[in-house]
């Protein structure tokens, strides 16, 4: 109501952009997703430090995907920032 007060109809339509909220919906679905999963894990027996390690080597592999399936280049620094974020899970 405040927005609509100060910035005019204009806002609510950026307000209730429908394309925003399906990325967060889907977004927000994933995250649920791995928190079910975590504590599936948990529930199973899977010890904390398996789940947490786990849960870090996802970020190189999604690294090298996305250099394969999106054409994203990726300047030295970065590569050896997530190298030395693999390491450290090692």
């Amino acid at each position: 109501s405040m927005s609509l007060l100060l910035e005019g109809g204009k806002i609510v339509n950026k307000l209730l952009s429908w394309n925003h909220l399906g990325r967060f919906t889907f977004s927000a679905v994933c995250f649920t997703l791995a928190h079910a999963l975590v504590l599936t894990a948990y529930r199973v027996g899977t010890s904390a430090s398996e789940v947490v390690t786990f849960g870090y080597v996802h970020m190189p592999i999604s690294v090298v995907l996305s250099y394969f399936a999106f054409k994203r280049r990726y300047g030295k620094l970065e590569w050896l920032s997530v190298g030395m974020m693999t390491l450290g899970v090692l």
